[in-house]
């Protein structure tokens, strides 16, 4: 009989890349063990249309009403939430913990708290290298994912001219460096298309440049606002702001077949695995050459995009899930 699996996260958004990559997880894990899905708030009705288009239905912790996780194996996705009074009646026989933010005091806290609870002690999964080494915990390295599928279907048109510049985020102040809308004044004083998702927030200081669209971050879905564009830019707030933990967004650029400028630092440089998949650069002049460099050549953007869908296939193909299973199960799949 397979052991019954238990995945808790806060699940407030349906854009945030910590409960989709933990969606994912159910998505995959189920094909192996029983598994329940569990938020620790009322979950919104954009967040329980994504957990049923994977398979699964998300059910709000009440411990007080006797619904928890009870027994089997608690995946705990994320350290943004508290898991609550509960842990100590879930007898749970295994704990893993998704190590996803540059929070160690919740890391730290979220190991105590599984240990006051009499349970096992928590196995820590990291989701970037740069995460894992800040935390100083040991434990596997396993980069998050959501549903590539439609990011691996579509078909791209490299030869578009002018090439659309974009990027995808959330809403908020934190996912953008200060230095950013001067960027997009450059490129679109070099007639680049500037098309950013999740860029609201950068109006104030774009007020005067309409013909720099800034889509709130539901505009569109990732896999539509992906295929409309032909270059994908990434950098958030930096040292002292916020330091991306890993970058969903920047894995599905590479299934998408998107040729990426990424600028460290940032958990997204273990994808960068060889020149040949993108640009990963350490300044605002670096990532503005490269662009104009991919933004100039058809040919080098195909080349780059198609390095980069390769790359994201061998890392997100049908292995992922065997990886994913082994670090969160403590075994190899039955099938």
């Amino acid at each position: 009989m397979s052991t019954q699996l238990h995945i808790i996260s806060a699940f407030e958004t349906a854009i945030r890349g910590s409960e989709r990559a933990a969606l994912e997880a159910a998505r995959l894990l189920q094909a192996d063990s029983p598994v329940k899905v569990w938020s620790t708030v009322r979950t919104a009705p954009a967040v329980e249309a994504l957990a049923r288009e994977v398979g699964v239905a998300v059910e709000t912790i009440a411990p007080f009403a006797g619904r928890f996780p009870k027994g089997g194996v608690l995946l705990i996705w994320g350290t943004h939430f508290v898991p609550g009074v509960w842990l100590a009646a879930s007898h749970c026989e295994r704990v893993v913990i998704v190590n996803d933010l540059f929070n160690y005091a919740a890391l730290y806290s979220c190991v105590l708290a599984v240990r006051a609870a009499g349970l096992p002690a928590p196995s820590i999964i990291h989701v970037s290298t740069l995460l894992r080494d800040a935390s100083a915990l040991d434990g596997p390295l396993l980069y998050p994912t959501a549903d590539m599928r439609a990011m691996f279907e579509i078909e791209r048109d490299y030869d578009r001219d002018p090439a659309v510049v974009g990027r995808l985020s959330r809403d908020v102040a934190e996912k953008h460096h200060a230095d950013d809308p001067l960027l997009y004044r450059a490129l679109a004083a070099e007639r680049l298309v500037v098309r950013l998702m999740g860029a609201t927030v950068l109006r104030g200081a774009l007020t005067d440049r309409p013909d720099i669209e800034l889509l709130p971050q539901s505009a569109t879905g990732v896999a539509g606002y992906l295929a409309g564009i032909d270059i994908f830019f990434y950098r958030t707030g930096g040292a002292g702001r916020f330091i991306e933990p890993s970058g969903l967004a920047v894995a599905e650029a590479f299934a998408a077949g998107l040729p990426v400028v990424a600028v460290r630092p940032g958990g997204f440089a273990d994808l960068f695995e060889s020149p040949e998949c993108g640009f990963l650069v350490d300044t605002q002049d670096q990532a503005h050459a490269a662009i104009l460099r991919l933004a100039r050549d058809p040919a080098l953007r195909r080349a780059v995009g198609a390095a980069a869908r390769r790359t994201a296939r061998e890392r997100f193909g049908p292995a992922y899930a065997e990886r994913l299973h082994q670090m969160v199960m403590g075994g190899s799949p039955t099938a």
